[in-house]
């Protein structure tokens, strides 16, 4: 099956790790191009940029480096839908066709735009220095893992997807950050990622986003994305972390999600009852998001 949309990988190096980082941009783009993917884009925010002829895919240049421009850019050069992954991702074999198919019975389901969240798992590797970070596991672990879910696998331990669901939970804490399959127009509408908050919970802040439009955030429980948590972030600059018009994404909100932003009955409340979104929101801003809900525009541009 080719995969009609567009997938999209944010990448961030620093010179002392670049080797190893580039190793788990080659796996992610191996794992995308078996998808049948052939639109798949490179975002670079490096501050040392890597070249055309390191990897086998069109580049993107992404100047303010932070994860929440980078999602802006992938909105901007998407046709139609779009799949963001991190550089330290592994898609399971079956992925992008699981989640396509289910997203479209979602919609009709809902009756609305729904964005599709994979479900993760550790990331099989026998690599030492990316076993350092969170997520990671070896391969036989990674098995037992998968096995413990109800999934096969391959011999390197990659997850093969299950038969598609046709009932859907909401993603715990519905961030909106990676390993996510969303319509491209529709992420502007709620008005993409903050660049003003491109480095703490700007994920959070752009799924509170798309639930504030009744828009849910489902959970595609019949595949897994293999993902290495922290790689790319720990051992990168943060730029934007100097920046002053950088901040925290909690402080656009009043109580409760101003000290409970990764509260999950915060969210399930929103779910619930959607503008509770605008309410909690401090005035300033929400006088910014009544003007998005008349023209969509880019936050924090």
């Amino acid at each position: 099956m080719k995969a009609d949309l567009d997938v999209f990988i944010p990448f961030y190096s620093c010179e002392e790790s670049k080797t190893h980082l580039m190793h788990l941009l080659h796996r992610c783009l191996d794992s995308a191009e078996k998808e049948g993917v052939d639109r798949l884009y490179v975002i670079d925010g490096s501050l040392q940029p890597i070249q055309e002829h390191e990897v086998d895919a069109p580049i993107i240049r992404n100047p303010k480096h932070g994860l929440a421009s980078a999602i802006n850019i992938a909105i901007e050069h998407a046709d139609d839908d779009l799949l963001l992954v991190t550089t330290g991702s592994l898609l399971g074999v079956g992925t992008i066709r699981n989640m396509v198919l289910e997203k479209e019975e979602a919609e009709k389901k809902y009756g609305c735009p729904v964005a599709m969240l994979a479900q993760r798992a550790p990331y099989p590797s026998e690599d030492q220095w990316v076993r350092r970070f969170g997520e990671a596991s070896s391969i036989e672990e990674s098995k037992v893992i998968l096995g413990s879910r109800g999934f096969t696998f391959t011999e390197e331990g990659i997850a093969i997807a299950k038969k598609i669901n046709q009932e859907w939970r909401p993603y715990p804490l519905s961030p909106i950050g990676a390993e996510f399959l969303v319509n491209s127009e529709r992420l502007l509408e709620v008005g993409g990622a903050d660049e003003r908050c491109s480095c703490i919970h700007g994920d959070y802040d752009l799924g509170l986003r798309w639930m504030s439009f009744g828009w849910p955030v489902l959970m595609c429980e019949s595949v897994q994305v293999h993902r290495v948590g922290g790689s790319t972030d720990r051992e990168s600059p943060r730029p934007c972390l100097s920046n002053p018009d950088t901040w925290v994404a909690a402080r656009k909100y009043e109580e409760p999600l101003a000290s409970h932003l990764g509260c999950q009955k915060c969210y399930d409340m929103i779910r619930e009852n959607p503008s509770l979104y605008r309410e909690w929101l401090k005035p300033e801003f929400r006088e910014e998001y009544d003007r998005l809900r008349q023209k969509p525009f880019i936050l924090g541009r």
